[in-house]
Protein backbone atom coordinates (compact mmCIF):
# COMPACT_ATOMS: atom_id res chain seq x y z
CA UNK A 1 0.00 0.00 0.00
CA UNK A 2 1.22 3.66 -0.78
CA UNK A 3 1.94 5.72 2.52
CA UNK A 4 0.82 9.16 2.86
CA UNK A 5 4.75 10.38 1.76
CA UNK A 6 4.14 8.62 -1.72
CA UNK A 7 0.64 9.89 -2.18
CA UNK A 8 2.02 13.63 -1.82
CA UNK A 9 5.03 12.66 -3.95
CA UNK A 10 2.38 11.15 -6.90
CA UNK A 11 0.37 14.47 -6.28
CA UNK A 12 3.24 16.90 -6.64
CA UNK A 13 4.09 14.44 -9.91
CA UNK A 14 0.28 15.11 -11.27
CA UNK A 15 0.73 18.76 -10.57
CA UNK A 16 4.26 19.49 -11.87
CA UNK A 17 2.95 17.54 -15.35
CA UNK A 18 -0.45 19.09 -15.25
CA UNK A 19 1.68 22.73 -15.36
CA UNK A 20 4.19 21.78 -18.21
CA UNK A 21 0.91 20.74 -20.33
CA UNK A 22 -0.81 23.82 -19.23
CA UNK A 23 2.42 26.17 -20.33
CA UNK A 24 2.91 24.24 -23.93
CA UNK A 25 -0.88 24.64 -24.46
CA UNK A 26 -0.63 28.29 -23.41
CA UNK A 27 2.52 29.01 -25.46
CA UNK A 28 0.63 27.34 -28.45
CA UNK A 29 -2.43 29.57 -28.06
CA UNK A 30 -0.28 32.88 -27.75
CA UNK A 31 1.64 32.10 -30.84
CA UNK A 32 -1.32 31.76 -32.55
CA UNK A 33 -2.61 34.92 -31.29
CA UNK A 34 1.02 36.84 -31.84
CA UNK A 35 1.24 35.43 -35.43
CA UNK A 36 -2.39 36.05 -36.74
CA UNK A 37 -2.45 39.31 -35.09
CA UNK A 38 0.65 39.94 -37.17
CA UNK A 39 -0.68 38.42 -40.06
CA UNK A 40 -4.06 40.30 -39.79
CA UNK A 41 -2.22 44.20 -39.27
CA UNK A 42 0.60 43.16 -42.36
CA UNK A 43 -2.27 42.57 -45.06
CA UNK A 44 -5.21 45.83 -43.73
CA UNK A 45 -4.51 47.39 -47.11
CA UNK A 46 -5.05 43.94 -48.92
CA UNK A 47 -8.83 43.85 -47.64
CA UNK A 48 -10.90 42.17 -48.15
CA UNK A 49 -9.42 39.24 -49.63
CA UNK A 50 -11.00 35.67 -48.93
CA UNK A 51 -11.30 34.79 -45.09
CA UNK A 52 -9.56 38.13 -43.84
CA UNK A 53 -12.62 38.31 -41.35
CA UNK A 54 -11.05 34.72 -40.16
CA UNK A 55 -7.98 35.86 -39.58
CA UNK A 56 -9.16 38.94 -37.95
CA UNK A 57 -11.15 36.74 -35.46
CA UNK A 58 -8.75 33.93 -34.80
CA UNK A 59 -6.62 35.96 -32.82
CA UNK A 60 -10.06 36.44 -30.44
CA UNK A 61 -10.43 32.71 -30.57
CA UNK A 62 -6.83 31.80 -29.38
CA UNK A 63 -7.28 34.40 -26.31
CA UNK A 64 -10.67 32.41 -25.47
CA UNK A 65 -8.59 29.42 -25.20
CA UNK A 66 -6.18 30.62 -23.10
CA UNK A 67 -9.19 31.84 -20.99
CA UNK A 68 -11.04 28.33 -20.98
CA UNK A 69 -7.78 26.61 -19.56
CA UNK A 70 -6.36 29.33 -17.17
CA UNK A 71 -9.24 31.18 -15.56
CA UNK A 72 -11.47 29.95 -12.70
CA UNK A 73 -14.79 28.69 -13.28
CA UNK A 74 -16.61 31.73 -11.89
CA UNK A 75 -14.72 34.55 -14.14
CA UNK A 76 -14.33 32.19 -16.99
CA UNK A 77 -18.04 31.97 -18.13
CA UNK A 78 -18.19 35.90 -18.26
CA UNK A 79 -14.63 36.47 -19.94
CA UNK A 80 -15.57 33.68 -22.11
CA UNK A 81 -18.90 34.93 -22.84
CA UNK A 82 -16.96 38.44 -23.94
CA UNK A 83 -14.24 37.25 -26.52
CA UNK A 84 -17.16 35.31 -28.21
CA UNK A 85 -19.00 38.26 -28.33
CA UNK A 86 -16.18 40.46 -29.42
CA UNK A 87 -15.51 37.67 -32.13
CA UNK A 88 -18.80 37.91 -33.44
CA UNK A 89 -18.42 42.07 -33.03
CA UNK A 90 -15.36 41.74 -35.37
CA UNK A 91 -16.98 39.93 -37.61
CA UNK A 92 -19.55 42.22 -38.36
CA UNK A 93 -17.34 44.95 -38.43
CA UNK A 94 -14.91 43.29 -41.06
CA UNK A 95 -18.61 43.38 -43.60
CA UNK A 96 -19.00 46.05 -46.17
CA UNK A 97 -21.87 48.10 -45.53
CA UNK A 98 -22.98 50.68 -42.85
CA UNK A 99 -26.06 48.44 -41.45
CA UNK A 100 -23.53 46.27 -40.16
CA UNK A 101 -21.71 48.48 -37.85
CA UNK A 102 -24.72 48.91 -35.34
CA UNK A 103 -24.63 44.82 -34.99
CA UNK A 104 -20.70 45.12 -34.12
CA UNK A 105 -21.81 47.95 -31.60
CA UNK A 106 -24.96 45.32 -30.50
CA UNK A 107 -21.85 42.31 -29.75
CA UNK A 108 -19.30 44.43 -28.51
CA UNK A 109 -21.69 46.21 -25.81
CA UNK A 110 -22.63 42.37 -24.44
CA UNK A 111 -18.94 41.79 -24.87
CA UNK A 112 -18.32 45.02 -22.24
CA UNK A 113 -21.27 43.78 -20.09
CA UNK A 114 -19.51 40.22 -19.92
CA UNK A 115 -15.68 41.59 -19.01
CA UNK A 116 -18.00 43.80 -16.27
CA UNK A 117 -19.53 40.98 -14.48
CA UNK A 118 -16.23 39.16 -14.52
CA UNK A 119 -14.32 42.65 -13.05
CA UNK A 120 -16.70 43.68 -10.40
CA UNK A 121 -15.76 41.34 -8.06
CA UNK A 122 -14.85 42.68 -4.39
CA UNK A 123 -14.62 46.30 -5.30
CA UNK A 124 -12.52 48.65 -3.46
CA UNK A 125 -13.89 51.70 -3.40
CA UNK A 126 -11.21 53.39 -1.30
CA UNK A 127 -7.59 52.78 -2.42
CA UNK A 128 -4.67 54.88 -4.42
CA UNK A 129 -5.78 52.40 -7.21
CA UNK A 130 -8.75 54.09 -7.24
CA UNK A 131 -7.54 57.36 -8.57
CA UNK A 132 -6.73 55.87 -11.98
CA UNK A 133 -10.58 56.28 -12.22
CA UNK A 134 -9.93 59.70 -12.64
CA UNK A 135 -7.86 59.95 -16.41
CA UNK A 136 -10.71 57.21 -17.78
CA UNK A 137 -13.68 59.72 -16.65
CA UNK A 138 -11.84 63.12 -18.15
CA UNK A 139 -10.73 60.68 -21.27
CA UNK A 140 -14.42 60.29 -21.59
CA UNK A 141 -15.69 63.57 -20.98
CA UNK A 142 -12.98 64.73 -23.49
CA UNK A 143 -14.37 62.46 -26.46
CA UNK A 144 -18.25 62.75 -25.33
CA UNK A 145 -17.81 66.16 -25.86
CA UNK A 146 -16.94 65.98 -29.98
CA UNK A 147 -18.74 63.36 -30.50
CA UNK A 148 -22.52 62.87 -29.09
CA UNK A 149 -23.26 66.20 -30.96
CA UNK A 150 -21.84 64.27 -34.63
CA UNK A 151 -23.50 60.67 -33.88
CA UNK A 152 -27.02 61.61 -35.32
CA UNK A 153 -29.74 59.62 -34.74
CA UNK A 154 -27.56 56.51 -33.07
CA UNK A 155 -26.98 58.75 -30.45
CA UNK A 156 -28.90 56.48 -27.90
CA UNK A 157 -26.73 53.31 -28.88
CA UNK A 158 -23.69 55.23 -28.79
CA UNK A 159 -24.47 56.69 -25.58
CA UNK A 160 -25.14 53.57 -24.34
CA UNK A 161 -22.35 51.57 -25.99
CA UNK A 162 -19.69 54.24 -24.57
CA UNK A 163 -21.33 54.23 -20.98
CA UNK A 164 -20.28 50.38 -20.87
CA UNK A 165 -17.08 50.59 -22.79
CA UNK A 166 -15.81 53.28 -19.93
CA UNK A 167 -17.77 50.95 -17.22
CA UNK A 168 -15.78 47.94 -18.36
CA UNK A 169 -12.19 50.38 -18.10
CA UNK A 170 -13.49 51.45 -14.67
CA UNK A 171 -14.49 47.93 -13.39
CA UNK A 172 -10.60 46.99 -14.06
CA UNK A 173 -9.71 49.68 -11.38
CA UNK A 174 -12.05 48.62 -8.74
CA UNK A 175 -12.05 44.97 -8.84
CA UNK A 176 -9.53 43.84 -5.84
CA UNK A 177 -8.86 40.48 -7.68
CA UNK A 178 -7.83 42.32 -11.42
CA UNK A 179 -4.08 42.36 -11.62
CA UNK A 180 -2.88 45.53 -12.74
CA UNK A 181 -1.95 44.74 -16.25
CA UNK A 182 -5.49 44.52 -16.90
CA UNK A 183 -5.83 48.37 -16.38
CA UNK A 184 -3.91 49.32 -19.50
CA UNK A 185 -5.95 47.04 -21.33
CA UNK A 186 -8.88 48.03 -21.11
CA UNK A 187 -7.39 51.82 -21.90
CA UNK A 188 -5.86 50.74 -25.16
CA UNK A 189 -9.31 49.09 -25.77
CA UNK A 190 -11.27 52.73 -24.74
CA UNK A 191 -8.84 54.40 -27.51
CA UNK A 192 -9.39 51.97 -30.30
CA UNK A 193 -13.06 52.34 -29.88
CA UNK A 194 -12.05 55.81 -30.04
CA UNK A 195 -10.78 55.75 -33.11
CA UNK A 196 -13.61 53.82 -34.68
CA UNK A 197 -15.94 56.60 -33.47
CA UNK A 198 -13.89 59.66 -34.97
CA UNK A 199 -13.22 57.82 -38.19
CA UNK A 200 -16.70 57.16 -38.46
CA UNK A 201 -18.70 60.07 -37.26
CA UNK A 202 -16.06 63.33 -36.67
CA UNK A 203 -13.17 63.20 -39.64
CA UNK A 204 -11.74 60.28 -41.11
CA UNK A 205 -8.21 59.32 -39.25
CA UNK A 206 -5.24 58.60 -41.33
CA UNK A 207 -4.10 54.75 -41.80
CA UNK A 208 -7.78 54.23 -39.07
CA UNK A 209 -7.58 50.81 -39.45
CA UNK A 210 -4.08 50.15 -38.51
CA UNK A 211 -4.60 52.40 -35.38
CA UNK A 212 -7.36 50.63 -34.13
CA UNK A 213 -6.11 47.03 -34.46
CA UNK A 214 -2.91 47.49 -33.08
CA UNK A 215 -4.93 49.05 -30.02
CA UNK A 216 -7.56 46.56 -30.22
CA UNK A 217 -5.39 43.41 -30.40
CA UNK A 218 -2.84 44.03 -27.43
CA UNK A 219 -6.02 45.38 -25.42
CA UNK A 220 -7.33 42.31 -25.59
CA UNK A 221 -4.49 40.01 -24.88
CA UNK A 222 -3.44 42.33 -21.43
CA UNK A 223 -6.91 41.87 -20.34
CA UNK A 224 -6.56 38.01 -20.77
CA UNK A 225 -3.13 37.93 -19.51
CA UNK A 226 -4.01 39.79 -16.13
CA UNK A 227 -7.08 38.10 -15.44
CA UNK A 228 -4.95 34.37 -16.54
CA UNK A 229 -2.20 36.22 -14.23
CA UNK A 230 -3.76 36.69 -11.46
CA UNK A 231 -5.98 33.31 -10.71
CA UNK A 232 -3.12 31.27 -11.67
CA UNK A 233 -0.64 33.29 -9.04
CA UNK A 234 -3.61 32.79 -6.41
CA UNK A 235 -4.13 29.08 -7.21
CA UNK A 236 -0.05 28.51 -6.83
CA UNK A 237 -0.47 30.02 -3.00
Amino acid sequence: MMNQLDLHNLSTDIKHKGSDLLAKTNKIFYSLFFIFFIAYVSTLNYRPYPLSYLVKIIPIFSLTAVAYFNIEVKKRKFIVAALLFSAAGDFFLALSGKGYFIYGLSCFAFAHIMYISAFMRRVELYTQRSLLILPFLLYGIFIGYFLFPRVGGLLIPVSIYFCLLFMMGISTILGKENHYIMIPGAFLFIVSDSIIAINTFINKVPNSSFWIMITYFPAQLLLIYGASKKYLKSSIK
